[in-house]
């Protein structure tokens, strides 16, 4: 058994702070890449391999918390782990676990059945992109196949053949998966047709760091029209990634902004690709000093948010959306002669509009 934890970076090398590059045509742009390594070997760290991942960071304190509280958290999932092979025994528990994987795989084929039905081929694009996809149920299995597709973008609009897998998941098996939780018998009754080169499967080494916010949705929306389901995804939310000036200081922690969300029917809050952040309280907003939450109302059915930058030095990019990017109004000019980073002056206003989500089921 492996104990596995997964947790997002606020900032991994790339040529701009946060995890976004929008100008970014191949992966080295976009961060930090490294083999499997170990941080700690026979109880002991590994000082140099941390050192060498935090010396790749602008806000090395910040991740070096978060490797701290993965550790901790492993270890202790781990020592969980040992107490219940030591009390139950090994045999009791690799049944449970073979139980486990059977029941996913039975239920998983019982929900696709049920997704069959008139199951075929369907497009979705966006301004980088078009997803095609064809379905056929077979046994039992669900077979998917994304030829056709466009191939690789010289943008970051790609996704990796397993972010294209997770959408899938996503879109098809999220109810199933709250029920069983993932295991191999889940994707055991998938097969995924990813052609090589393509936006659903992208060629090394493009970049990917929008993929999730561009492809993911019309992943989604294909496969909600070829299952007659509404989509799990949608339009990205407008997005801006503000941080001090580059070269300012040694360190640097980005900071992510999107203050609202779009409004849909028999829902709480965001969906699958806007919901992974809370609707922020306007506290939580300032309370770094750098923004004021000037305004966040329902607007046409949809919510609009402003927010004003309070610090002077402060720069930034605009995360690409789907033609619903924010409006940024200030006297000084914005552009800079450095890539696509922005210079923000004191008193600048961001506007954030998030309309209302229609339903797309046929």
């Amino acid at each position: 058994y492996f104990v596995a934890l997964r947790f997002t970076c606020p900032d991994l090398a790339g040529d701009v702070p946060g995890v976004f590059q929008p100008d970014a045509h191949e992966i080295w742009q976009e961060g930090l890449r490294v083999t499997p390594v170990k941080l700690v070997r026979a109880n002991a760290p590994e000082r140099d391999v941390r050192r060498y991942i935090l010396k790749n960071t602008r806000a090395p304190e910040h991740l070096d918390g978060d490797l701290s509280t993965a550790e901790v958290a492993a270890h202790r999932v781990a020592d969980r782990l040992q107490a219940m092979l030591a009390s139950r025994g090994a045999d009791p528990v690799r049944e449970a676990a073979d139980y486990r994987i059977a029941h996913a795989r039975t239920r998983m084929a019982g929900h696709l059945a049920s997704l069959a039905d008139g199951a075929g081929e369907a497009t979705a694009s966006t301004i980088d992109a078009t997803v095609r996809v064809t379905v056929r149920h077979d046994d039992g299995r669900l077979a998917i196949d994304f030829s056709g597709s466009s191939p690789s973008s010289e943008t970051t609009a790609n996704l990796t053949c397993a972010a294209t897998a997770a959408v899938v998941l996503t879109q098809l098996a999220a109810e199933v998966i709250e029920d069983t939780g993932l295991s191999q018998g889940i994707l055991d009754s998938i097969d995924l047709a990813l052609p090589e080169a393509s936006c659903v499967n992208a060629a090394f080494p493009s970049a990917v760091s929008l993929g999730w916010r561009h492809i993911a949705p019309a992943v989604s929306s294909a496969l909600a029209r070829a299952v007659h389901r509404d989509p799990a995804f949608t339009a990205p939310p407008p997005l801006v990634v503000l941080f001090p000036e580059i070269g300012a200081s040694p360190t640097s922690l980005p900071l992510v902004v999107s203050p609202g969300f779009r409004p849909m029917a028999n829902t709480a809050g965001g969906d699958a690709a806007s919901g992974r952040r809370r609707l922020i309280s306007a506290e939580q907003t300032e309370l770094d000093g750098v923004l004021s939450l000037l305004s966040r109302e329902f607007e046409g059915g949809g919510i609009s948010a402003e927010v004003a930058i309070r610090q002077s030095g402060i720069e930034g990019v605009i995360v690409p959306g789907a033609g619903h990017e924010p409006d940024i109004v200030q006297d000084a000019p914005l552009s800079r002669d450095r890539s696509n980073v922005l210079a923000f002056q004191q008193g600048a206003r961001i506007r954030f509009v998030y309309p209302e989500r229609r339903e797309e089921r046929p």
